[in-house]
């Protein structure tokens, strides 16, 4: 994976500095703890994904496609709002060999074509939070799967969600809180919200 290895200038910028800037905060120049154990997870059980069609939602570096991919998914597609981020994506996958098809909308809300969602890091912030929790529930109710990787981010719903697995991972601790982060394999459950 092309990612960066030290926090790069952009964020030591103030929030004025970081308006005027065309890259805003790289998100996607980062292996995040809730990606990779998704990752890792995957290695460890590709019969989550193995000849299934793989939405990896707000992919970020692409490190969850590609790791469907590898795992023995039919089909990989991928969606992410940011366009340096979809860039970063197509570095990546072609660095694995690895085909994968980029949505170049925003996925909430749509049930298909995909038969399984893979997501890490997504529940940091409220306002999506509080979007995806229905288009989740949604997903489940028509029989796609949605697997979460989560390091414990705040708006994480765990009441809707079953735990599958948890692992120990190295981080990039500039950026996490600790060099070594929990970070928890979670299957979404509930059909309502």
């Amino acid at each position: 994976m092309h990612l960066a290895d030290h926090p790069a200038p952009l964020w030591t910028l103030d929030e004025a500095q970081l308006a005027h800037h065309p890259i805003g905060d790289p998100y996607w120049a980062f292996a995040w703890a809730g990606g990779l154990g998704l990752a890792r997870f995957l290695f460890d059980h590709p019969k989550w994904v193995k000849d299934q069609h793989v939405l990896d939602f707000a992919h970020g570096s692409g490190i969850g496609a590609i790791a469907a991919a590898r795992a023995g998914a039919s089909q990989v597609s991928a969606a992410e709002v940011d366009t340096w981020a979809r860039a970063a994506l197509t570095i990546n996958a072609r660095l694995n060999a690895t085909p994968i098809r980029q949505e170049y909308k925003n996925t909430i809300g749509t049930l298909s074509p995909w038969t399984v969602i893979i997501c890490g890091d997504v529940f940091y912030d409220r306002e999506l939070a509080e979007s995806l929790a229905p288009w989740f529930c949604a997903c489940t109710a028509a029989g796609i799967s949605v697997l979460i990787g989560d390091p414990g981010r705040q708006y994480l719903p765990r009441q809707a969600l079953r735990e599958l697995a948890e692992y120990s991972l190295l981080t990039q601790g500039h950026f996490e809180d600790t060099e070594y982060k929990s970070t928890r394999i979670w299957l979404w459950e509930t059909h309502d919200w």
